[in-house]
């Protein structure tokens, strides 16, 4: 391919080619087949590589930690190391005729591994809400016994808790501990969980706190939902690091779970 088509070639695609010209260039596309494919891979190469895309065209969400950290890994490595190897061959090939196909073999080889990169990057991850959903049991809240005529809203705030009904359920989980003055581990976890479904975050981590620095036997549920709740904010640092202290301890709330848990962030 002479050098002045692929200058052309060029300036049609980034829209610098003379108004006058395109037409022209435009029917000789239609009528040279070769031409079209050669056009068409650009195309595509330019969509993935373009150093013009807009900023929300490229993911930022919870796992750009997590992407740092994947290209650091082995897989990452490995595609480096294609990458470098593909670019030596366009430079040997570059000098001889053949050297434009040859471009156009190795870039589309060099999109393919990019974005298998990443395709292998996402199916490896799983979304903060989907892990939520998928740890996340309200069996695991424990159950609550009326034992005196002072518990009656609690039983009613866990009803409407269980109902769905997460504003009225906090509201008079909220009057009970009013009332009775004192630290109720249940009320706090049902206040805590139910704060986290409508994401008052802060309020439903002050509740887990009151949870694990409680004297309570179950005091380590508190971590296991406060862990719950930073996946379901997307916050993975925080929840690594309190899946960590329910580890730190084999006998603490969902240790198995923690475990696995965290292999999966």
């Amino acid at each position: 391919m002479k050098e002045a088509l692929k200058i052309k070639i060029e300036l049609y695609l980034e829209g610098k080619l003379p108004p006058e010209e395109v037409s022209a260039f435009e029917e000789q596309i239609t009528s040279d087949q070769e031409l079209k494919e050669t056009i068409e891979i650009f195309k595509e190469l330019n969509h993935h590589f373009s150093d013009e895309q807009e900023l929300t065209e490229i993911p930022i969400n919870t796992f750009t930690d997590d992407l740092k950290k994947f290209f650091q890994s082995e897989e990452a490595v490995s595609i480096k190391e294609k990458l470098n190897k593909a670019q030596d061959e366009y430079n040997q090939h570059s000098k001889n005729s053949s050297g434009w196909k040859n471009y156009l073999y190795v870039a589309a080889t060099i999109t393919i591994l990019v974005l298998g990169a990443w395709g292998y990057f996402s199916l490896t991850q799983k979304k903060p809400d989907t892990l939520y959903k998928s740890y996340y049991s309200a069996n695991d809240l424990p159950s609550v016994v009326q034992r005196g005529e002072g518990d009656n809203k609690l039983i009613e705030g866990v009803l409407m808790f269980k109902d769905g009904k997460y504003e009225e359920s906090i509201r008079l989980l909220n009057t009970f501990e009013k009332d009775i003055s004192k630290f109720n581990l249940a009320s706090s976890l049902y206040l805590g969980v139910a704060y986290t479904e409508i994401e008052k975050y802060d309020e439903a981590i002050f509740q887990f706190d009151e949870v694990i620095t409680s004297v309570s036997l179950d005091a380590s549920k508190g971590l296991w939902f406060k862990a719950l709740l930073f996946i379901k904010k997307g916050e993975i640092p925080m929840a690594r690091s309190t899946l960590k202290e329910i580890l730190e301890n084999t006998e603490n709330f969902k240790y198995s779970e923690a475990k696995k848990l965290l292999k999966e962030l």
